[in-house]
């Protein structure tokens, strides 16, 4: 394309690349006039649909006559290419402005700029145009600081001028990142949504980046377009005013009846630094229960009811602990039982004597008189308490054996012995 001419026009060099096209610098061949071409990309020549928007851009910025908004000078209509001879700007893209010259546009600077821009959109509006992709790279700042509005692009009208429709339902248009909720789910757009990416564009200028910058698919940015606030301005850097985080606010509701709802409401509130947001939804909400502040009766009520669950808490320990006690006692008895008739001492001989010898239970003796020689002379008595364990006739008693009440009988021990030793321990187990 270089060097190509169209009309009295010479292309000189490429200022821009896009997706449907490119934009070159020209000079007129005899007054010198430097003008910027816009062209459409020769594989889309061919495409009726598209030849019949750019013609429909041509036509609607031929009537846009305002100075912020950069001017048609013609239209060339050729068999190899379409044209539009606009007029050239000699400055920066806002984004490229921020990036290599400015980083965050001090408030008291941006906020004239943005009534720059709001001014030129506002008219634009007021002709029926909705641009459909404003961002920072297709706003221009001079070198004097002014703003030019450039790029109302191909497939940016809604209707064309026998008011057929041009773009269909659920078409997307625009740059992703500055979409409005309505472009990204597809739906009918109007003014607010303009309004929706002023306000991202406005972030950008203040804080020197998009609010979406680190996302990697546009899966992510649509999801955070549709669900998501915008981040706060100043969060992301302390110089911008709190009164500007809620103009970017209202400017960027998800619901753009919340909006504001025209570019003239959205610049007289840029300096308004007592400015609120107020959701409409937020003033007819009624509050959940969980949301209310308890009431006195509802604190007394959770007073009482803390008491009775302390006190069933005190009961079931008691029960736990009393169960625990019992069984524990329950245990220790049976150990005495069985010690009592396994681990017994070496006088329990001499005791189980006692209680089966008459003698031992009654100290009385027999009175001399009755006494006859041969009592005296009577076969060995039971050992008495005072005697040794050793004698020969403890020694003859039963012992226990390993087994609770199995006792090991000597030889010498006879059935009499035997039904007193038992009735004796009969005796004691019942004691």
């Amino acid at each position: 394309m270089i060097g190509k001419k169209i009309l009295n026009y010479e292309i000189k060099t490429l200022l821009g690349e896009g997706g449907m096209g490119n934009v070159y610098l020209a000079e007129h061949t005899q007054l010198g006039r430097r003008v910027a071409i816009k062209s459409l990309h020769q594989q889309l020549v061919k495409n009726e649909g598209l030849r019949i928007r750019f013609k429909n851009e041509a036509s609607t910025m031929a009537h846009l006559q305002h100075s912020k908004i950069v001017a048609l000078y013609d239209y060339v209509e050729e068999p190899d290419g379409l044209y539009l001879i606009m007029e050239y700007v000699d400055g920066l893209p806002l984004d490229e402005y921020i990036r290599s010259k400015s980083g965050p546009i001090p408030f008291e600077k941006a906020i004239p700029m943005m009534r720059q821009i709001l001014d030129a959109f506002y008219y634009a509006h007021s002709k029926g145009i909705v641009h459909r992709d404003i961002k920072p790279s297709n706003i221009l700042i001079d070198k004097n600081g002014e703003i030019k509005i450039l790029d109302f692009g191909i497939a940016k009208m809604l209707n064309d001028g026998s008011g057929h429709k041009l773009t269909k339902t659920g078409t997307q248009m625009g740059t992703v990142y500055y979409m409005s909720p309505e472009q990204v789910q597809g739906k009918d757009i109007d003014i607010r949504s303009d309004i929706y990416s002023l306000g991202v564009t406005f972030f950008q200028m203040l804080t020197g980046s998009c609010p979406y910058d680190g996302l990697t698919t546009e899966f992510e940015v649509y999801s955070k377009i549709v669900s998501e606030p915008l981040p706060l301005a100043s969060k992301l850097y302390p110089g911008v005013p709190e009164f500007l985080d809620q103009v970017i606010l209202k400017s960027t509701q998800k619901n753009r009846d919340e909006r504001f709802k025209d570019c003239e409401d959205f610049s007289k509130n840029l300096d308004n630094k007592s400015f609120k947001v107020i959701s409409k939804e937020k003033k007819v909400q009624i509050p959940s229960p969980e949301e209310l502040t308890p009431s006195t009766p509802d604190f007394q009520s959770t007073q009482q009811k803390s008491p009775l669950k302390l006190i069933a808490m005190i009961i079931a320990a008691l029960m736990v602990i009393g169960g625990v006690y019992l069984l524990v006692t329950k245990d220790k008895d049976d150990e005495s039982d069985s010690e009592y008739y396994i681990d017994e001492s070496s006088n329990e001989s001499t005791t189980e004597s006692e209680a089966a010898d008459p003698a031992a239970e009654s100290p009385t003796t027999v009175p001399e008189a009755t006494a006859t020689p041969e009592a005296t002379t009577t076969p060995e008595a039971y050992p008495t308490p005072a005697e040794s364990a050793e004698s020969p006739r403890a020694k003859s008693l039963p012992k226990k054996s390993a087994r609770a009440h199995e006792y090991d009988y000597p030889s010498s021990y006879d059935e009499d012995d035997f039904y007193i030793d038992t009735i004796s321990r009969k005796y004691k187990g019942k004691k």
